[in-house]
């Protein structure tokens, strides 16, 4: 299926299970070079704090070291902004699978270095997600 972009990544919606496609995201991720961090199962959490049933959706903080390093030493106060978010949500019969723009998020710093940093991680991260 397409990637679409919105106004602070891209999406894209793809036909596996929801479990499936929560694997098939962190390996794709790994070859592009991005450990998962962080894993939150917002929608447990929502439940659970709430009481509210929302489609089932798990946040993955994602991080490439190399790039973050490189960021970290333009920027230390960067860690703020780290790691990447991705999200997989079940969405109607398929899975709905988003990455941030990291290029767009470095971006708010206004540090042009940052900036080369966000773009290339923006294109692993691109890259990734028209695989999975």
């Amino acid at each position: 299926m397409e990637v679409e972009e919105f106004r602070f990544g891209h999406a894209k919606l793809v036909n596996l299970e929801f479990e499936d496609a929560v694997q098939r995201t962190k390996d794709v991720l790994a070859r592009h070079g991005f450990g998962v961090q962080a894993e939150i199962p917002i929608s447990k959490a929502l439940k659970n704090a709430l009481g509210e049933d929302v489609p089932r959706e798990v946040i993955l903080g994602v991080c490439n070291p190399r790039l973050a390093h490189r960021a970290m030493q333009i920027e230390p106060e960067i860690t703020a902004l780290l790691p990447c978010n991705v999200t997989v949500r079940e969405a109607g019969s398929g899975v709905r699978v988003a990455v941030v723009d990291p290029g767009k998020l470095l971006g708010v710093v206004g540090k042009a270095e940052l900036s080369e940093v966000g773009r290339e991680a923006e294109t692993l991260l691109l890259s990734a997600l028209k695989e999975i």
